[in-house]
């Protein structure tokens, strides 16, 4: 990242008109980048869904250790990737293919949560098959919620339109 901005900013700002961080600050965010860094699955994985995880989720950083999340945190933790999936210009998985990887997280859990990121969260339960897993925790939380900036968006939009038909 580092490297990239100083090549952007020799280039004139290829990357945008980013400032390039003095020494201090490139000092201080390595710290917070190592202290919050993303702990690495050891090994490789293995079980059902395994090559789900290990294809869509290696494709932008290194394989998560499952037990750095609860087993409550990842859907959501999923739904952050697929936003930035997006974003990336990368496509997301299928709603199969996540589930899949969901499930491996899950079924992957140490014994012991991890008591930083244990919290109250339900364990997912549902009528998916054998898997004690219901898949539409995966999407349908906030669903209509997602929509809301989009619709007010149409809602100017047409707004918009009806004011210039209106007018000769």
């Amino acid at each position: 990242m580092l490297v990239l901005m100083d090549v952007a900013d020799r280039f004139g700002g290829l990357m945008g008109h980013v400032k390039t961080p003095a020494a201090d600050e490139r000092d201080l965010l390595s710290s917070y980048l190592e202290l919050h860094a993303l702990k690495p699955m050891a090994g490789t994985p293995q079980g059902a869904g395994a090559s789900a995880f290990e294809s869509h989720c290696s494709a932008c950083h290194v394989l998560p250790d499952p037990g750095q999340h609860s087993l409550g945190d990842w859907p959501a933790v999923l739904k952050r990737m697929q936003r930035n999936m997006t974003v990336m210009k990368y496509a997301p998985p299928s709603r199969e293919l996540m589930v899949q990887i969901q499930y491996f997280l899950q079924q992957n859990l140490p014994a012991e949560p991890d008591t930083a990121s244990a919290g109250t969260a339900p364990v997912l339960s549902g009528s998916a098959g054998d898997s004690g897993f219901n898949a539409s925790d995966v999407f349908d939380r906030g669903r209509w919620m997602a929509l809301g900036p989009f619709l007010l968006l149409v809602f100017i939009g047409l707004a918009r339109w009806w004011q210039g038909r209106v007018r000769p």
